[in-house]
């Protein structure tokens, strides 16, 4: 049975060297606007966390226990996920490169398979007249097929810009994107990738000046999400569209 169902656990974990303490730091270079004006939200992607590295014997998760955060801008919000990787769409052909589904989890003894929003995000710069997009894809109650609304790219959009995706009326998250698809623009040129997200929580960047913590401990803040090897959490700013720097730290313990 694993001991991280407790404080007491933790420490334990903890105090038999089965913990590491990470680097958090990245810079979104340029300004940024909405990637997706029809969703009126800006947001950025912020700093990566390196991947999960192999599990030693024995030791089958890992869960982040803390993370302090620091920003050059204030008043700045960070999602904190895992993050899926969907697909991707290079917007000229327009060519889609699949990605994975969304995973699946055993809840009260019940396996289903997870569904998410989905972020998009430019990974190579847009053009000044790009077009617009749509995904195809399956929703949360598994049925196929569905296919978003077309939303216009924002032209010339910068690197790390993001937006979310506006799924049909009644939609509440996706399973798997197993399509995508540009119309319109002028010699349209720029990728951009699909993300689903496994939730952790959120922090708060009040002051420049102050370095925010969160406890991913405690059931007030974040949510204890166990990660394999491999897995990937990120952060995205929802904020300013300035320039920006986040740094810090966060701490990791093996689940046996």
């Amino acid at each position: 049975m694993s001991t991280l169902s407790s404080h007491d656990g933790f420490i334990s974990r903890i105090g038999a060297g089965y913990s590491a303490l990470e680097i958090i730091d990245g810079e979104t270079a340029a300004t940024t606007s909405s990637l997706l004006p029809s969703c009126a939200f800006t947001m950025q992607a912020g700093p990566v966390l390196k991947a999960f590295p192999s599990l030693a014997g024995g030791n089958t998760a890992y869960v982040v226990t803390r993370m302090s955060l620091f920003g050059t801008t204030a008043e700045q919000n960070y999602i904190v996920a895992r993050v899926i990787n969907l697909g991707s769409l290079n917007i000229s052909t327009p060519t889609f490169t699949d990605g994975d589904p969304m995973p699946t989890v055993t809840e009260l003894g019940v396996s289903r398979v997870m569904a998410s929003a989905v972020i998009v995000e430019v990974t190579t710069i847009l053009n000044s007249n790009p077009g617009s997009i749509t995904i195809t894809y399956t929703d949360q109650d598994g049925n196929t097929g569905q296919t978003s609304s077309s939303q216009a790219l924002t032209a010339s959009a910068a690197v790390g810009t993001c937006g979310f995706i506006s799924l049909l009326a009644g939609d509440t998250g996706v399973r798997d994107i197993t399509a995508a698809s540009r119309t319109g623009g002028t010699t349209p040129t720029g990728v951009v990738k699909f993300w689903g997200l496994v939730p952790l929580g959120i922090i708060q960047i009040p002051l420049t000046t102050i370095t925010e913590v969160r406890s991913f401990e405690g059931p007030h803040y974040f949510n204890p999400v166990r990660h394999g090897a491999g897995d990937q959490i990120k952060l995205f700013n929802m904020g300013s569209a300035v320039a920006k720097r986040a740094t810090g730290v966060y701490s990791i313990v093996a689940q046996d």
